[in-house]
C-alpha cells in the first residue's frame, strides 16, 4: 500500500511539473509585492564582505594570467529577495591596509551552479554574471531606488584574480576584500525598480575562411584553414556565450565561439603594439524581444583600450560611449568610464546593433585584449 501510494505521488509531482513547464515560470511580477508604498530608506541598505584567500605577488603576472581564488555564499534565507545595489573591490595587504589597485585583474560576482529563480529571469540568458570589476573600475553603484533582484535560497559565487604588470621585483603578499551593497525584501517597506544584465562584447577570429561569424564563405575561401593563429590566447576564455558555444578538448578544454563554416573566436586575444578596431554585430547577444530602458553601461576591458562603443547599425550612430584613462606610468588603466544616462535610451529590436573595440597598445609589448559591455536594463 504504501509503495502504491508513493508511487501515486511521484506520478502527481510529474506531471504537475509537466503542466509547469508547458505554462512557463511566472514572471517577476508576480512575486513583486505592489503594497510596498512606503519612501526610499537607505539606511536598511546591508553590506557583505568577502575576503580572497592570500596572493603571493613575485613575478609579473599578465592579465588572465595570475593567481585565482574563489569564494560561494548566501545573503538571505529561501523566500526572501536580495536586492543587489553596489559592489566594490579593494587590495589589503598584510598589515590590512587599503593598497593601490594594482594587483587586480578582475573580480566577478556570479551565480553559482544553482540558479533558483522561481520566476522566469531575463538576467541571465547568456550568463550567470552579475557584476564585474576590474582595474579603472573597482566600485559600482546602481542608480538610486534601482536594484538586481536575486531569490535569497539562489548563492552567489565571487571570483578573485590577482595582476601584476609593473613590478617585477616585488615580494609581497595581498588579499582582495570585496563589499557587496543590498537591501533585503523582507526589511523594506518602499518598492525599488528591478533591473536585470545584459553582455555584450567582441571577439576576434582566429581560424576558417575570410568572412563574418556565419556568412557562408565564396568558393575561392572555402580552403583557407587559418586567419591567424597568433591572435589565440591560451589564457582562460570568457564563459559567456555569443553565438554558439563549445568545449573543444582540442584545445586544452578552453571555451571558444565558432559559427558553422569553420571559423573560430576567441573573446581573449592577443593584440601587437599600434591600433586596433574590432566591430561586431551583437543582435543574438542582446537578445530583445521588446523595446529595453538602459539604466547603466559598464566595461571590462584590459589596458590600452581606449573605448568600447554600442552602435545602432540602422541609424549609423553610437548610442554608449565608454572611455578609458590610461596609467600615467607603466601598463593599467586608471578609470574605466560608467555611463548613466540623463535621458531616456530605448534599445528597439527593430534597430540592428554591433558592439565596436578600440585600442592603441603603446609598449614595444604584445599584450592581451578584450572588450565586454554590461548593460542594466529596466525589468
Amino acid at each position: 500500500m504504501k509503495n502504491f501510494q508513493y508511487i501515486c505521488l511521484v506520478v502527481l509531482s510529474l506531471l504537475a511539473a509537466g503542466c509547469a513547464s508547458k505554462q512557463g515560470k511566472k514572471e517577476f511580477s508576480d512575486y513583486y509585492s505592489a503594497t510596498k508604498n512606503g519612501n526610499f530608506d537607505n539606511s536598511k541598505k546591508r553590506n557583505h564582505q568577502v575576503f580572497s584567500a592570500d596572493f603571493k605577488i613575485d613575478t609579473i603576472y599578465r592579465s588572465m594570467k595570475g593567481p585565482i581564488d574563489e569564494s560561494t555564499f548566501y545573503l538571505a534565507d529561501s523566500g526572501d529577495i536580495v536586492w543587489l545595489t553596489g559592489y566594490k573591490v579593494e587590495v589589503i595587504n598584510s598589515k590590512g591596509e587599503v593598497i593601490e589597485p594594482g594587483f587586480i585583474c578582475h573580480n566577478n560576482l556570479n551565480l553559482d551552479s544553482i540558479r533558483r529563480f522561481p520566476w522566469q529571469s531575463q538576467n541571465f540568458d547568456y550568463q550567470n554574471r552579475v557584476f564585474t570589476l576590474t582595474q579603472g573600475a573597482t566600485e559600482l553603484s546602481l542608480p538610486e531606488g534601482y536594484g538586481v533582484p536575486i531569490p535569497g535560497e539562489q548563492g552567489f559565487k565571487s571570483i578573485f584574480q590577482a595582476l601584476n604588470h609593473n613590478y617585477p621585483e616585488v615580494d609581497t603578499t595581498i588579499k582582495h576584500r570585496v563589499t557587496i551593497a543590498y537591501f533585503l525584501d523582507s526589511e523594506i517597506d518602499f518598492k525599488l525598480k528591478p533591473l536585470y544584465m545584459q553582455t555584450l562584447y567582441v571577439v576576434k577570429q582566429y581560424q576558417g575562411p575570410l568572412g563574418s561569424m556565419g556568412e557562408k564563405p565564396k568558393e575561392d575561401a572555402l580552403q583557407v584553414e587559418s586567419i591567424g593563429k597568433d591572435n589565440y590566447h591560451p589564457a582562460q576564455q570568457p564563459t559567456c556565450g555569443v553565438d554558439m558555444l563549445a568545449n573543444n578538448k582540442s584545445l586544452n578544454g578552453v571555451d571558444m565561439y565558432y559559427d558553422n563554416y569553420g571559423r573560430k573566436y576567441t573573446g581573449h586575444w592577443k593584440i601587437n603594439p599600434g591600433k586596433e578596431v574590432l566591430a561586431m554585430n551583437v543582435d543574438r547577444m542582446l537578445n530583445l524581444n521588446q523595446k529595453r530602458k538602459l539604466v547603466m553601461a559598464v566595461a571590462h576591458v584590459h589596458p590600452f583600450c581606449t573605448e568600447i562603443a554600442l552602435m545602432n547599425e540602422t541609424k549609423q550612430e553610437k548610442i554608449v560611449s565608454l572611455t578609458m584613462k590610461q596609467a600615467e606610468e607603466g601598463i593599467g588603466l586608471n578609470e574605466i568610464q560608467v555611463y548613466i544616462p540623463t535621458e531616456d535610451i530605448w534599445l528597439d529590436p527593430s534597430n540592428k546593433y554591433a558592439l565596436a573595440s578600440f585600442y592603441h597598445n603603446t609598449s614595444s609589448d604584445t599584450l592581451s585584449a578584450m572588450s565586454v559591455m554590461y548593460l542594466y536594463f529596466e525589468e
